[in-house]
């Protein structure tokens, strides 16, 4: 079975970010496995400061909107689904206050339709595999034409 974390990161933070993943990985990794309750309690300031609080009923809502029309989708809020049995895929996306977690198991169709939906809805998530030590954007497509752009600057500055 795999499982994420999935994060709404702050503008800003993304894009300072983009490329420095790890940082992120390792700040939310440590916050889960910290034992010391005080610097548990500083590095879940640094989590919240970072990353979006979700109004889970209002996103649930837009989450519904977005997959009313997929014949494999359900929901028992805050829960939401997507199953399909041929071949066999599925995903488990749970809404909580400060983080998505979706788990999935068989092919890997339904997870990616997920994270298909999540990214339409906000292009700043930041899905998180702890098991497998993985992180990703789940919109890097954006950053990078904004790097893109900012590397054709700096050529452009470079020749003249």
């Amino acid at each position: 079975m795999r499982s994420y974390h999935i994060y709404l990161i702050k503008d800003s933070i993304s894009e300072h970010y983009f490329g420095k993943e790890e940082k992120l990985f390792r700040l939310f990794k440590d916050c889960r496995s910290a034992q010391d309750k005080h610097l548990k309690e500083v590095m879940y300031r640094q989590v919240c400061y970072i990353s979006h609080h979700l109004d889970v009923r209002r996103f649930g809502m837009q989450l519904q909107t977005a997959c009313s029309f997929m014949p494999e989708y359900t929901y028992e809020d805050p829960i939401h689904y997507l199953k399909s049995r041929r071949p066999y895929s599925e995903a488990v996306l749970e809404l909580r206050d400060r983080e998505l977690k979706m788990t999935a198991q068989g092919t890997s169709d339904m997870e990616v339709t997920f994270f298909e939906v999540l990214r339409k809805l906000d292009g700043h998530f930041l899905a998180i595999d702890f098991q497998r030590r993985q992180c990703a954007w789940l919109n890097p497509i954006k950053n990078a034409d904004f790097l893109q752009s900012k590397v054709d600057l700096i050529s452009r500055d470079s020749v003249h």
